[in-house]
């Protein structure tokens, strides 16, 4: 198999696939035929698309070295799933039977109805002491625990990130009506004049308004090119989305430009009601 990106191996033994709820798309689970000395492996969808695209994977052989007598035998295809973390993409994985070999130690599955898991705990370690005594059963976890510290750390930087973006957008809120009002009191002799000259209070509004989306639009322009430079960091803070997926950057860009909006709008009201006559008295 060319490449330098080799797929994941994993043993199997029993009804792990089915106690995990990984469905066989295509072939066949191993069985009592993959004992010792078989080339029989399955492999997930995304191992078939990436060595075999738009072709059957059913009967290819794979492995290293002039031998071909010991090369693997796709025999099933399952699908994806993400064994090393939920925070990234499936890997190239087979499976091999654990028949092949023997481990030090392994990862049972065991799945009930109840709607506690743990509760099956105590009748697991007496099946085990059955078996053989002094052999130890530890590091019990639930898958719902297993998943949850997966995700832990993705979640955090996601509450964070929102936070931040919470707060960055009560400071732009804050920020942009504080220029729009302090250039309101600047130019109120202006707009008094435009008033005077007969221009109608819409006008003028609509003017304030137009000035505080000229401000945005600059701030959205300088925010996409600094954004895009920093996708190489967001990539790895993302999951399943990427880091320049244009939905994200139109909807963030006509999020500005509503706060935008708004913030400008309290402005633009106070400088449509400006009283010409104030203004060119005190000319």
């Amino acid at each position: 198999m060319a490449g330098k990106q080799r797929p994941l191996r994993s043993w199997i033994y029993g009804d792990y696939l089915q106690a995990l709820g990984i469905r066989l798309l295509s072939g066949r689970l191993l069985d009592d035929r993959d004992r010792t000395g078989s080339v029989a492996v399955l492999i997930n969808h995304a191992m078939a698309e990436k060595f075999w695209p738009g072709k059957d994977p059913l009967g290819k052989r794979f492995g290293q070295g002039s031998d071909t007598s010991k090369w693997y035998e796709v025999v099933g295809v399952l699908s994806d799933v993400r064994s090393i973390s939920l925070a990234r993409t499936a890997p190239f994985e087979f499976y091999r039977t654990l028949d092949e070999s023997a481990f030090n130690g392994m990862t049972v599955v065991v799945r009930t109805v109840n709607e506690d898991p743990t509760t099956i705990v105590p009748t697991a370690r007496q099946i085990v002491a059955s078996l053989d005594p002094l052999l130890p059963l530890n590091n019990v976890q639930t898958m719902e625990h297993v998943v949850g510290e997966s995700v832990g750390q993705p979640r955090l930087m996601s509450a964070l990130t929102t936070l931040f973006g919470a707060l960055a957008g009560a400071l732009a809120i804050v920020g942009v009506y504080g220029v729009m009002a302090y250039n309101v009191r600047r130019q109120r002799r202006e707009f008094g004049i435009r008033l005077a000259l007969g221009a109608d209070s819409s006008r003028v509004r609509n003017l304030v308004v137009a000035r505080g989306l000229t401000l945005a639009s600059i701030g959205v322009a300088i925010g996409f090119a600094a954004s895009w430079a920093l996708t190489g960091v967001l990539k790895s803070m993302l999951n399943d989305v990427k880091p320049t997926d244009p939905v994200v950057f139109l909807a963030t860009a006509v999020g500005v430009v509503t706060v935008a909006a708004l913030a400008s709008w309290l402005p633009a009201r106070a400088a449509g009601r400006v009283d010409p006559m104030v203004v060119l008295r005190d000319v």
